[in-house]
């Protein structure tokens, strides 16, 4: 398997687990506006319960992801001859994938919170539909009120950028893969004497650009000289050893 097919692969089952509990946190939110009373407590208290049960769908995600980011990790010392395992590597990639377990929590957190506040709002103005009217007739108003709309599951990124929960999610698993597997193998070809790698990305213009596993060079850029900008979470590059 190529290296970019497992790193999609390993980020479009995480996305696929998120997109789970949101399909579940809308079914819960629907369940409780269509409440006899969306207004009481006990609605609320449902609403809170589901959200509970909803987060089952990401039961096995996180092992999922470890097992994933493990895969990939190991794909990319298979790479070099040698197979190097060093610890400072496998303390590089825990903090990496702890940065990026923190980061999706927060999402999932995020997306619960818009649940809620979707709930209060409708709650709000079934309240404000009441005076005056019949309980019956203010509860039909604020349905069709809100029926065309949809809870707002989206994040911004440190730019401002906005993306759904589920696309922001598989976005930050991919760039997380990524860099693990480049990580990996020019942390190998550097353990192994390998002094210069190369980028490896068919029809894209850094296909075949060298550089330093060590230091920068009077020639050649170094590895932390070029990671973030080719090797960022949309790349399809991977390094290898450079071809004689």
């Amino acid at each position: 398997m190529a290296p970019t097919e497992l790193i999609d692969r390993v980020a479009l089952n995480h996305r696929l687990a998120h997109d789970g509990f949101r399909l579940a946190l809308r079914g819960a939110l629907a369940n409780a506006l269509a409440h006899p009373n969306p207004a009481s407590d006990a609605a609320k208290v449902m609403l809170l319960r589901a959200i509970e049960a909803s987060k089952v769908a990401l039961t096995h995600a996180a092992p999922a992801l470890r097992d994933g980011i493990r895969q990939v990790k190991e794909a990319a010392l298979r790479s070099i001859p040698g197979n190097p395992l060093d610890p400072v590597l496998e303390e590089s990639i825990d903090e990496m994938l702890a940065n990026t377990e923190a980061a999706i929590e927060l999402v999932t957190e995020a997306d619960i919170r818009v649940a809620l506040e979707h709930m209060r709002q409708f709650r709000l103005r079934l309240s404000m539909q009441t005076m005056g009217r019949n309980f019956s007739q203010a509860i039909n108003n604020t349905r069709a009120e809100f029926r065309g709309l949809e809870p707002n599951f989206r994040v911004a990124d440190r730019g401002g950028k906005k993306w759904t929960s589920g696309t922001y999610v598989e976005t930050a698993v991919r760039a997380l893969a990524v860099q693990v597997y480049a990580d990996s193998a020019v942390f190998g070809m550097a353990r192994t004497g390998i002094k210069t790698g190369q980028v490896k990305n068919p029809g894209h213009d850094n296909d075949g650009m060298l550089f330093s596993t060590g230091p920068s060079t009077a020639t050649l850029p170094s590895y932390q000289d070029i990671r973030d900008e080719v090797f960022h979470p949309n790349t399809n590059a991977y390094p290898v050893m450079l071809e004689s």
